[in-house]
């Protein structure tokens, strides 16, 4: 990416909307210094940052960087958090799955032995299989 060509655009937003260097540093959180680093073209935002000046200056971020290459960049961290997000997804339904199963187990055992004393611990362990199977069902339809 050509860092300074984006700072140079940023910089021709900023005169736009007559926004200066210091009220855009104080809407974004940062120091007035770093801002002028990115205009520069001496630091690299990220994405975050790009997005963020692009909703303070109320211009799309497609003004700020050249066009094949923002779609580029955002079609590549789209399918990165696609596929974190799945990550995360899978993560939860295996370990729903494995509760389940112990649970299956530990009801097993309970009822393979007297039930006397053991009757609340029974129930508990039923209620708790019954939760998890909903959230197993719930994961399920999210997805």
């Amino acid at each position: 990416m050509n860092y300074e060509k984006i700072g140079s655009n940023i910089k021709t937003a900023m005169l736009n909307k007559n926004v200066t260097n210091e009220k855009l540093a104080k809407k974004m959180d940062i120091p007035e210094k770093r801002l002028g680093d990115i205009l520069e073209g001496r630091e690299h935002p990220s994405l975050d940052t790009l997005i963020l000046i692009s909703m303070v200056l109320n211009v799309n971020i497609n003004g700020l960087l050249d066009m094949d290459v923002s779609q580029t960049y955002l079609k590549t961290k789209l399918k990165q958090n696609i596929k974190d997000e799945n990550k995360v997804w899978t993560m939860n339904l295996i370990g729903s799955v494995l509760i389940c199963i112990i649970l299956c187990i530990i009801a097993t055992m309970f009822m393979m032995s007297s039930l006397s004393n053991k009757m609340p611990i029974m129930i508990f362990t039923v209620l708790a299989l019954i939760l998890v199977i909903v959230d197993i069902y719930r994961t399920l339809m999210r997805k």
